[in-house]
């Protein structure tokens, strides 16, 4: 701010003049906790499914090549599971009457 006396001094203030920002409501800024809030939501959601066996893909579908055996399906699918169960319900999942299999069928895996 400058300022003219009678004796033609030009007398100016010491410091910048001081612009004042304009008052914003805390509902139209983010601020840091509440997006830090959503990340944590988020997190947590996401390893809740991951700890509870998340999402399941559905069933895959396998085709029958010249010597598969639906034991040989079953054990390589499944590893680690009792392979009789699973061709038992290889067998259910694809209406199949016995374990006779023939290459170019396609075949049901059910989720694990």
């Amino acid at each position: 701010m400058e300022q003219t006396f009678g004796a033609g001094t030009l007398v100016r203030d010491a410091s910048a003049p001081h612009r004042c920002r304009r008052y914003t409501p805390a509902r139209r800024r983010p601020r840091a906790w509440v997006v830090a809030i959503g990340v944590a939501f988020t997190a947590l959601v996401g390893l809740g499914g991951a700890a509870y066996g998340g999402a399941t893909s559905g069933p895959q579908h396998v085709t029958v090549h010249s010597g598969d055996t639906l034991w040989a399906i079953a054990g390589s699918h499944y590893p680690g599971d009792d392979v009789q169960a699973r061709v038992a319900q290889l067998e259910v999942v694809n209406h199949l009457s016995g374990a006779a299999i023939s290459p170019g069928q396609v075949l049901i895996l059910p989720a694990p």
